[in-house]
């Protein structure tokens, strides 16, 4: 198990004080919860052109 699985978003203590007690960083805790949108547009300019 990770450290940074150690945080806990819901919990009661600050995310701050819980990064610290843990030693990890703050920005690895939220890069962790970005996700990732792909556009419908993305995916169609993406697609490979067939037959080539």
């Amino acid at each position: 198990m990770m450290r940074q699985d150690w945080i806990d978003m819901k919990d009661d203590l600050a995310i701050t004080r819980q990064c610290e007690l843990c030693g990890v960083s703050r920005a690895t805790v939220y890069a962790r919860q970005r996700s990732k949108v792909t556009e419908e547009d993305d995916l169609l300019l993406s697609r490979p052109k067939w037959p080539p």
